[in-house]
């Protein structure tokens, strides 16, 4: 999410694939300035309690004196970058919990020290086409809420001949596609299911797909670009806020 402690700025994924949103530095939203600047860190009382909280935290846990150290400066270090990246307005909406905006992702193995914080979003996603890229710096994303799709009428007790039944679903697709298109976005992102036609056709238009996001994930991609959310096929036109990053990225770990 908008500060997960994991590392550079990326998005990780349940088949071992990671994806990476790097938030873009542009111009941020009107916020009120209800807290320091971004470059004042934790004072010292407060580096030497949060510190004594964490041994605390950590007591009951069997692990040796050495990888108790170990987690607890890598620990410090992320939470540093925490107090540093993410800042909560209260006044412009957003929650004081900041576990809204802080997400863990534990992956087996490794060391303490391979752990590192992504600014950015990370969730478990992979493009829909092998064909397709996977990496972009500055990529226009747009967000779907919507399937890409044709939904046929089912006519009860009549035979239908197949052949114009394809020929019309072929016809919305590219039609519905040739939308998307003249919006000259470079990564789609859908909530819901997009059809094999649909990825043919954005294949050829060279735009990946990532389909089947959670809602969540979505919300918080669009929180983090500035992106907007077109929740009808009605809605998409020339206007929209696309989302900006610095990179979108895909890896095997």
């Amino acid at each position: 999410e908008e500060g997960s402690p994991l590392g550079s700025p990326h998005i990780f994924d349940g088949d071992s694939m990671w994806t990476t949103m790097n938030r873009l530095r542009l111009p941020p939203r009107q916020r009120r300035l209800s807290g320091p600047p971004q470059t004042v860190e934790l004072s010292l009382s407060a580096r030497t309690h949060a510190r004594k909280i964490l041994r605390q935290l950590m007591q009951d846990i069997t692990l040796t004196c050495t990888t108790k150290k170990a987690w607890e400066e890598v620990i410090m270090n992320i939470l540093l970058k925490v107090t540093n990246y993410v800042q909560p307005d209260i006044r412009a909406g957003d929650d004081m919990d900041v576990r809204h905006y802080v997400k863990i992702k534990k992956i087996p193995g490794g060391l303490p020290s391979d752990s590192f914080y992504v600014k950015g979003v990370v969730c478990t996603k992979n493009v829909a086409h092998k064909r397709m890229v996977k990496n972009i710096a500055h990529p226009r994303i747009l967000i779907l809420m919507f399937s890409l799709d044709y939904s046929r009428v089912e006519m009860e007790n009549q035979l239908l001949s197949i052949a114009p039944v394809i020929s019309q679903e072929r016809e919305h697709i590219r039609k519905l596609v040739g939308r998307i298109v003249a919006l000259k976005p470079s990564l789609l992102l859908v909530k819901s299911t997009v059809s094999r036609l649909a990825l043919e056709f954005l294949l050829d238009a060279n735009i990946p797909v990532v389909h089947n996001v959670k809602h969540s994930v979505l919300e918080a991609i669009a929180r983090c670009t500035q992106a907007s959310i077109v929740t009808s096929v009605d809605k998409l036109q020339h206007g929209l806020s696309f989302g900006r990053c610095g990179s979108f990225e895909i890896r095997t770990v």
